[in-house]
């Protein structure tokens, strides 16, 4: 992408033109058109009442058109992809919908790289017999298809970790994992919560079972929805975790459940969001994913070979740009991340995030295709300069103590 490119894809996200903003792995900024979209809907929609035939001809054409684009973007079956509120309702509906009666035992990835949503479920279903097992990662984030093989076994039923993990970005070998999952017999949800609008997904390649990722990270949709996306293979017997009018019909004594995706879309959807999601997809179709993976890897090298070369700074994680995406995390010694945080918000308007391996706090960036190399050096130069501004103190209460 060329420099012109990118200032044309800057123009749609207005937090540009305030600050450097390097933290899109916890909300990417939401782009221009989708809120010129959310209120184009509402426009629309208020010309023929919110419950009229109009309304109900229209909306339901834009929830198909959405969900459509997003089966088409991660290349997976239109009928599996399934609209939530939240990731973390996605990873319910998983958990908490599967017949764990004849294979009780999960597999779940280290909690010290997992984020706590793809982990609790599966705590709380203990209580219901479930058996939870835990894959162990290396110290750069990185699981291994050897332990998992070891931990399989005729009684697994389901193998869930983070596509990447939250904290420290590295690719996690999926294809590898889904393999052994289907040569076992054994389900398999991944957690694509930081690759959604910023690496190639492939549903159908990867081999997964059940996928999940929110609209408003990396893809910089609108907040408040989500996707499941499901095998339709794998959904059957599976029961809601909202049953409601959306999700089911009464029947003499009992109820039915609707097909794939109606069942697991409990209640009424986000319609609005449903309607901008549009803009955010056509944008990163028109950009190209395979162009945003590849400015991303180029941001993502130029930032870690700053990093390896200013004192007092050890990187986390994989240390190549292409075993990451965007997320670049780092220790800065013996000055309290939060202090750092604040003081490259503070003086150089630079915004990152601090986060956790286990107990330990470190600070964490996160890169898009939007940024550009002057941001990176932004954050860089700004690093260096609190660092060795700290470390001149004779007493400071930004160090920590031994």
């Amino acid at each position: 992408m060329n420099q012109e490119e990118i200032e044309k894809i800057r123009e749609h996200i207005p937090v540009t033109k305030e600050v450097a903003y390097l933290n899109n792995a916890a909300f990417g900024p939401t782009l221009q058109p989708v809120v010129d979209a959310l209120n184009e809907f509402f426009h629309i929609t208020h010309k023929f009442s919110p419950d009229s035939p109009h309304f109900w001809q229209w909306v339901p054409r834009q929830v198909g058109k959405t969900r459509t684009m997003v089966a088409s973007f991660v290349n997976a079956p239109v009928e599996g992809v399934c609209f939530v509120p939240t990731t973390t309702e996605g990873l319910n509906i998983v958990g908490f919908g599967l017949d764990y009666a004849e294979r009780n035992e999960v597999i779940l990835g280290d909690s010290q790289f997992e984020h706590t949503s793809i982990i609790l479920p599966w705590i709380r279903l203990q209580k219901q017999g479930v058996t939870v097992k835990t894959m162990k990662a290396d110290e750069k984030g990185s699981y291994s298809v050897d332990n998992v093989q070891e931990l399989l076994t005729s009684k697994t039923k389901l193998v869930a970790f983070c596509h990447v993990p939250y904290n420290v970005g590295t690719l996690q070998p999926v294809k590898e994992i889904a393999k052994l999952c289907k040569d076992n017999g054994t389900l398999l949800l991944i957690d694509s919560a930081q690759c959604f609008g910023c690496i190639p997904l492939d549903f159908e390649k990867i081999g997964c079972d059940f996928m999940t990722f929110p609209a408003a990270m990396w893809m910089m949709g609108p907040q408040g929805i989500a996707f499941l996306v499901c095998s339709p293979e794998a959904t059957e017997g599976m029961e809601p975790l909202n049953i409601g009018v959306a999700t089911a019909t009464l029947t003499p004594g009992g109820y039915e459940l609707l097909p794939l995706p109606r069942r697991f879309e409990g209640g009424s959807l986000n319609y609005p969001s449903v309607y901008a999601l549009q803009s955010a997809i056509q944008l990163a179709e028109n950009t190209g994913i395979e162009n945003i993976g590849k400015r991303i890897r180029h941001l993502a090298d130029r930032l870690l070979k700053r990093l390896k070369n200013i004192d007092g700074i050890t990187i986390l994680g994989q240390e190549k740009a292409e075993q990451r995406n965007g997320i670049v995390a780092f220790d800065v010694g013996s000055v309290y991340p939060k202090a750092v945080m604040t003081m490259l918000d503070s003086f150089e308007r630079v915004i990152i995030s601090y986060k956790f391996i286990g107990d330990h706090m470190m600070i964490r960036s996160s890169v898009h295709y939007y940024n550009t190399e002057e941001e990176i050096d932004r954050l860089c130069d700004g690093l260096e300069n609190i660092l060795k501004d700290v470390h001149g103190r004779e007493s400071s209460t930004y160090v920590k103590k031994k």
